[in-house]
């Protein structure tokens, strides 16, 4: 199996995947693997990834309401994703939102449904990769 991107979902995807042992599981990142840094490990340090090597460095196209200025999209280009540049923070949408997705046709992705995955993802697993 092939999960592209290192962000949280695509780590999440690439564990469960590996989780059956006749499944090999290859996972690519474009970005690099951090280095320990404060800046990344310490979530007082919020932000200061942003514009880093650990960013895609996106803008937004001028914006109309802001004189025609652009502003920064921080995007995760490391592996962990987003989850660097926000202070390892990372946060799930309410019951509503995966109810609605039920409602639109969709068993099996409510919340009652998901509930014990959220509650997987809040283990850490120290996971051993190549570098």
């Amino acid at each position: 199996m092939l999960v592209v991107g290192g962000g949280p979902s695509g780590l999440t995807v690439a564990n469960r995947l590996s989780e059956d042992p006749s499944v090999n599981v290859l996972l690519l990142e474009a970005g690099p693997f951090d280095q320990g840094e404060q800046n990344v490990e310490v979530p007082f340090f919020v932000g200061d990834t942003i514009g880093s090597t650990y960013d895609w460095n996106l803008t937004t196209t001028a914006q109309t309401y802001l004189d025609g200025n652009t502003r920064a999209l921080p995007q995760g280009r490391v592996l962990g994703g987003g989850t660097i540049l926000n202070a390892m923070l990372w946060n799930r949408g309410g019951r509503g939102d995966y109810d609605d997705w039920v409602t639109l046709g969709n068993p099996g992705w409510g919340w009652d449904d998901m509930l014990p995955y959220f509650m997987r993802v809040g283990h850490c697993h120290i996971l051993h990769v190549l570098r």
